[in-house]
C-alpha cells in the first residue's frame, strides 16, 4: 500500500516538473468485428471510437491503441505486462488480475444464432434447450453464464472455440461442425452480412434462439505489477470523469447510433428470429 502510494506520489511530482504527456498503451482486441478489430493496420470499431473521444479529453496522456489476439492480452494482463485492455466483460471470479473495470463503455446483447434446422423446434430456454448441441463461441471469451459452464463440464453441452466470429460462422454455416454459436446480437449479424457478401455461394442464414445476457463491455486495468504504471490511479480516474460526462450530455449514445446507422444493412434485420 504504501509503496503504490509512493509510486503515485512520485509520478505526480514528474509531472508537475514537466509539460509532456504520459504516454500510454491501451491494448484492444484485434478481431472482434464491429466492436474492436484491425483493418490496414489500424484498430477500429465501436470502442476504439469510443475511447479515441474520451482520450481526446484527457490532454495530459499520449494514448496508444493496439490491436492483440484476446487471449494473448488477457495474459499480458494477468502477467502485468501491459496496462489496459478491452472491452472485458466484467468477470472478477475468474479473472481476478483485472482491476478495477471502468465505467461501462457499452451494453451487447448476447444472444444463442443456429442453423435454421436447428430451431425448428422452439429452444427459449437457455441453456437447458440446448442440451445434446455442439456450440461455438470466440476463443477467451466468457459468455453464456454459470449454467451454461456447468453444462459443458457435465457434457450435455460440446462446446468448440474459434478465434473469430467469421469462424465460428464458416463452422456453423459451411462446415456444419457446430449446431449454435453464442455472441453480441450485433456482432454475429454483421459478420454474417460481410461474409455473405464475400462467400461465392448462397449462405444459409443464422436465426437468432434464446437471449443469453446482456453484458457491458469496459477498459480493464491489471492490477500487477503496479511499480510500472504510477499514473494508473489518476489514469482511471480521468477516465471514468470522462465517460461519464460524455454519457450525461448524451454524445455517448449519439456517438453509438451513428455507428450503427453506417454499419447495419437493412438485409440483417430480416435474420432475426
Amino acid at each position: 500500500m504504501w509503496m503504490n502510494l509512493i509510486f503515485v506520489l512520485l509520478f505526480l511530482i514528474l509531472q508537475s516538473a514537466r509539460a509532456e504527456p504520459v504516454p500510454v498503451t491501451l491494448l484492444g482486441d484485434h478481431n472482434y468485428y464491429p466492436y474492436s478489430y484491425v483493418e490496414h493496420n489500424k484498430l477500429k470499431g465501436l470502442y476504439p471510437m469510443i475511447i479515441r473521444r474520451v482520450l481526446s479529453r484527457m490532454p495530459h496522456y499520449h494514448a496508444t491503441l493496439e490491436g492483440v489476439p484476446w487471449k494473448r492480452g488477457l495474459k499480458l494482463l494477468e502477467k502485468g505486462k501491459a496496462f489496459a485492455l478491452f472491452p472485458p466483460y466484467k468477470h472478477e471470479a475468474t479473472r481476478p488480475y483485472i482491476a478495477p473495470y471502468s465505467t461501462p463503455l457499452l451494453a451487447e446483447t448476447v444472444a444463442v444464432f443456429c442453423r435454421a434446422d436447428t430451431l425448428t423446434t422452439s429452444r427459449p430456454r437457455w441453456p437447458e434447450d440446448y442440451y445434446g448441441l455442439t456450440v461455438g463461441i470466440n476463443l477467451g471469451f466468457e459468455l453464456g453464464g454459470d449454467a451454461f459452464w456447468v453444462a459443458v463440464k457435465d457434457k450435455k453441452i460440446e462446446l468448440k472455440e474459434y478465434g473469430s466470429n467469421r469462424l465460428n460462422l464458416v463452422k456453423l454455416l459451411i462446415a456444419g461442425q457446430t449446431d449454435c454459436y453464442v455472441n453480441d446480437r450485433q456482432a454475429v449479424l454483421l459478420s454474417w452480412n460481410q461474409l455473405a457478401q464475400e462467400n461465392c455461394r448462397s449462405l444459409e442464414p443464422v436465426e437468432e434462439g434464446a437471449i443469453v445476457s446482456v453484458e457491458y463491455g469496459h477498459l480493464g486495468y491489471t492490477n500487477q505489477a503496479p511499480e510500472r504504471y504510477p499514473y494508473k490511479a489518476d489514469f482511471v480516474q480521468a477516465f471514468d470523469h470522462e465517460v461519464e460526462a460524455l454519457q450525461h450530455s448524451g454524445e455517448l449514445q449519439q456517438l453509438i447510433e451513428a455507428y450503427w446507422q453506417r454499419l447495419m444493412p437493412t438485409e440483417t434485420n430480416s435474420h432475426q428470429r
